[in-house]
């Protein structure tokens, strides 16, 4: 498939939602205008996008939306290697993306509890003491109890698929989701979530370290 001769996604200045998607572009070498948007540009620009919601990416002008329709996508730039088409190597890449998403959903009321409470049925007397209180409980309960049993998850796949990376031998879009997935725990920048908490996980420790070593990923995070 032949590349686009223009790429623009945008997204607020965080890794979040687009990180997979700007992976993609960097691991299958396709440049892209990186568009960065504050966070208090936010409330005029929801109204003019198709969906309410970011990344956006536009491609030869023409918008793409949902983060991972636009992965699949740039993974279909590349050589086949991010989303191969073996059907048992395919299945492989995908079980691994959706494990991933329901790790992320495990931790989502953890993250929300602080930023959009109202979802979980609090008004708007949930703030202060009482808001730190339960996203304290919230936030050291995933890490002693959920953290463990999903890492042991990864870890046991790691080892059935070869060990080296999220699906096997090469980098797929399953990587590009699981690494910055993960990496954020290491940062510590969730409050009450210590950023040593996956030092007791050494085989995914380990491949954060491999995934980090990748030349294009490596260069990039430098530039970032």
């Amino acid at each position: 498939m032949s590349k686009p001769t223009s790429v623009k996604l945008t997204y607020f200045g965080v890794e979040a939602a687009a990180e997979k998607v700007r992976l993609a572009l960097v691991l299958t070498a396709t440049p892209f205008e990186d568009v960065r948007v504050p966070f208090a540009d936010w409330k005029e620009i929801k109204p003019t996008t198709k969906y309410g919601v970011m990344p956006i990416m536009e491609v030869d002008g023409k918008e793409m939306h949902q983060s991972m329709a636009q992965l699949r996508y740039v993974a279909s730039l590349g050589d086949g290697s991010l989303l191969p088409k073996d059907p048992t190597d395919a299945y492989k890449v995908e079980l691994m993306v959706e494990m991933c998403h329901d790790f992320a959903a495990a931790w989502r009321p953890c993250l929300f509890i602080a930023m959009r409470p109202h979802l979980y049925g609090y008004g708007d007397d949930f703030e202060g003491d009482v808001k730190t209180a339960k996203t304290k409980e919230l936030r050291e309960k995933f890490t002693a109890e959920t953290l463990p049993v999903w890492m042991k998850y990864f870890s046991d796949a790691l080892e059935e698929h070869g060990g080296a990376f999220a699906a096997g031998p090469t980098l797929t879009i399953a990587d590009c989701i699981w690494y910055p997935q993960l990496n954020y725990y290491t940062k510590g920048i969730a409050d009450f979530v210590p950023g040593d908490c996956l030092d007791k996980f050494p085989a995914v420790k380990a491949y954060l370290a491999r995934v980090a070593e990748v030349p294009a990923i490596a260069a990039w995070y430098a530039a970032h």
